[in-house]
Protein backbone atom coordinates (compact mmCIF):
# COMPACT_ATOMS: atom_id res chain seq x y z
CA UNK A 1 0.00 0.00 0.00
CA UNK A 2 2.93 2.30 0.66
CA UNK A 3 4.00 2.01 -3.01
CA UNK A 4 0.53 3.06 -4.15
CA UNK A 5 0.64 6.06 -1.85
CA UNK A 6 4.08 7.04 -3.20
CA UNK A 7 2.85 6.76 -6.79
CA UNK A 8 -0.18 8.85 -5.94
CA UNK A 9 1.99 11.48 -4.28
CA UNK A 10 4.30 11.58 -7.29
CA UNK A 11 1.29 12.15 -9.53
CA UNK A 12 0.14 14.91 -7.21
CA UNK A 13 3.62 16.45 -7.30
CA UNK A 14 3.53 16.67 -11.03
CA UNK A 15 0.18 18.44 -10.87
CA UNK A 16 -0.85 21.22 -8.55
CA UNK A 17 -0.90 20.61 -4.82
CA UNK A 18 -4.24 21.48 -3.34
CA UNK A 19 -6.38 20.69 -0.37
CA UNK A 20 -8.50 18.38 -2.49
CA UNK A 21 -5.55 16.23 -3.54
CA UNK A 22 -4.41 16.01 0.09
CA UNK A 23 -7.92 14.89 1.01
CA UNK A 24 -7.79 12.11 -1.59
CA UNK A 25 -4.46 10.99 -0.15
CA UNK A 26 -5.98 10.77 3.35
CA UNK A 27 -8.89 8.71 2.03
CA UNK A 28 -6.53 6.23 0.34
CA UNK A 29 -4.29 5.95 3.41
CA UNK A 30 -7.34 5.61 5.66
CA UNK A 31 -8.70 2.81 3.46
CA UNK A 32 -5.39 0.99 3.82
CA UNK A 33 -6.14 0.46 7.51
CA UNK A 34 -8.52 -2.31 6.45
CA UNK A 35 -6.46 -5.39 5.72
CA UNK A 36 -8.86 -6.70 3.19
CA UNK A 37 -11.49 -5.06 1.07
CA UNK A 38 -13.71 -8.13 1.58
CA UNK A 39 -14.00 -7.34 5.28
CA UNK A 40 -15.12 -3.79 4.50
CA UNK A 41 -17.68 -4.98 1.94
CA UNK A 42 -19.01 -7.65 4.34
CA UNK A 43 -19.42 -5.12 7.13
CA UNK A 44 -21.25 -2.73 4.80
CA UNK A 45 -23.53 -5.52 3.56
CA UNK A 46 -24.43 -6.64 7.09
CA UNK A 47 -25.12 -3.09 8.22
CA UNK A 48 -27.26 -2.54 5.14
CA UNK A 49 -29.31 -5.66 5.84
CA UNK A 50 -29.82 -4.67 9.46
CA UNK A 51 -31.25 -1.38 8.31
CA UNK A 52 -33.96 -3.18 6.33
CA UNK A 53 -34.88 -5.75 9.00
CA UNK A 54 -38.56 -5.77 9.87
CA UNK A 55 -39.54 -5.06 13.48
CA UNK A 56 -40.60 -7.98 15.63
CA UNK A 57 -44.31 -8.33 16.22
CA UNK A 58 -45.59 -8.18 19.77
CA UNK A 59 -48.87 -7.75 21.54
CA UNK A 60 -50.92 -6.97 24.59
CA UNK A 61 -52.70 -9.70 26.53
CA UNK A 62 -55.77 -8.35 28.35
CA UNK A 63 -58.02 -9.99 30.94
CA UNK A 64 -61.33 -8.25 31.70
CA UNK A 65 -63.49 -8.96 34.75
CA UNK A 66 -67.10 -9.19 33.48
CA UNK A 67 -68.49 -10.41 36.80
CA UNK A 68 -70.04 -8.38 39.63
CA UNK A 69 -67.48 -9.47 42.21
CA UNK A 70 -63.85 -8.63 42.90
CA UNK A 71 -61.50 -11.32 41.61
CA UNK A 72 -57.81 -12.03 42.14
CA UNK A 73 -55.59 -13.41 39.36
CA UNK A 74 -52.39 -15.27 40.13
CA UNK A 75 -49.95 -16.71 37.60
CA UNK A 76 -48.58 -20.18 38.30
CA UNK A 77 -45.23 -21.17 36.80
CA UNK A 78 -42.36 -23.54 37.30
CA UNK A 79 -42.28 -27.34 37.23
CA UNK A 80 -45.37 -29.43 37.93
CA UNK A 81 -44.06 -30.90 41.18
CA UNK A 82 -43.06 -27.54 42.63
CA UNK A 83 -45.19 -24.71 41.21
CA UNK A 84 -44.15 -21.12 41.79
CA UNK A 85 -46.91 -18.61 42.45
CA UNK A 86 -46.68 -15.16 40.94
CA UNK A 87 -47.91 -11.79 42.12
CA UNK A 88 -51.63 -11.48 42.97
CA UNK A 89 -53.55 -9.04 40.78
CA UNK A 90 -56.89 -7.73 42.04
CA UNK A 91 -59.55 -7.00 39.43
CA UNK A 92 -62.60 -4.99 40.41
CA UNK A 93 -65.87 -5.54 38.49
CA UNK A 94 -65.47 -4.24 34.94
CA UNK A 95 -61.73 -3.66 35.34
CA UNK A 96 -59.18 -4.82 32.74
CA UNK A 97 -55.63 -6.02 33.38
CA UNK A 98 -53.14 -5.70 30.50
CA UNK A 99 -49.68 -7.20 30.03
CA UNK A 100 -47.25 -6.65 27.17
CA UNK A 101 -45.61 -9.76 25.73
CA UNK A 102 -42.90 -9.58 23.09
CA UNK A 103 -43.34 -13.21 22.03
CA UNK A 104 -46.08 -15.78 21.78
CA UNK A 105 -46.52 -17.98 24.83
CA UNK A 106 -48.74 -19.66 27.33
CA UNK A 107 -49.61 -19.02 30.93
CA UNK A 108 -51.41 -20.87 33.70
CA UNK A 109 -53.50 -18.71 36.03
CA UNK A 110 -55.63 -19.30 39.07
CA UNK A 111 -58.61 -17.04 39.73
CA UNK A 112 -59.73 -16.50 43.34
CA UNK A 113 -62.56 -14.67 45.02
CA UNK A 114 -61.05 -11.63 46.77
CA UNK A 115 -62.61 -12.67 50.10
CA UNK A 116 -61.27 -16.28 49.95
CA UNK A 117 -57.74 -16.76 48.60
CA UNK A 118 -57.42 -20.40 49.71
CA UNK A 119 -59.51 -22.16 47.05
CA UNK A 120 -59.29 -21.12 43.37
CA UNK A 121 -62.57 -20.58 41.54
CA UNK A 122 -60.91 -21.29 38.20
CA UNK A 123 -57.67 -22.91 37.02
CA UNK A 124 -56.97 -22.11 33.41
CA UNK A 125 -54.09 -22.30 30.95
CA UNK A 126 -54.28 -20.00 27.96
CA UNK A 127 -52.11 -19.42 24.92
CA UNK A 128 -51.58 -16.29 22.87
CA UNK A 129 -49.87 -15.40 19.65
CA UNK A 130 -47.63 -12.37 19.18
CA UNK A 131 -50.61 -10.04 18.71
CA UNK A 132 -53.21 -8.29 20.84
CA UNK A 133 -55.56 -10.68 22.68
CA UNK A 134 -58.48 -10.06 25.06
CA UNK A 135 -59.82 -12.66 27.51
CA UNK A 136 -63.07 -12.24 29.46
CA UNK A 137 -63.72 -13.57 32.96
CA UNK A 138 -67.46 -14.14 33.26
CA UNK A 139 -70.11 -16.38 34.76
CA UNK A 140 -72.01 -19.17 33.09
CA UNK A 141 -74.64 -19.83 35.73
CA UNK A 142 -72.74 -20.54 38.94
CA UNK A 143 -69.39 -21.38 37.31
CA UNK A 144 -66.66 -18.91 36.42
CA UNK A 145 -65.32 -19.13 32.85
CA UNK A 146 -62.44 -17.57 30.95
CA UNK A 147 -63.49 -16.96 27.37
CA UNK A 148 -62.12 -15.08 24.46
CA UNK A 149 -58.69 -14.96 23.04
CA UNK A 150 -60.17 -12.57 20.50
CA UNK A 151 -58.08 -10.06 18.66
CA UNK A 152 -58.63 -6.49 19.74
Amino acid sequence: MANRARKFLSLLHSSTKSAISAGYFLIIVGASMFRNLRILSTVCAVLGLLGYASPASAGWVSVKNDTKQTLVLQEIGGPLLRPIRGKCIRLLPGETYREFHALAGEKQIHVFDASDLTKPLLREQFNWKAEDRTYLLGRNGATLILSGGNQR
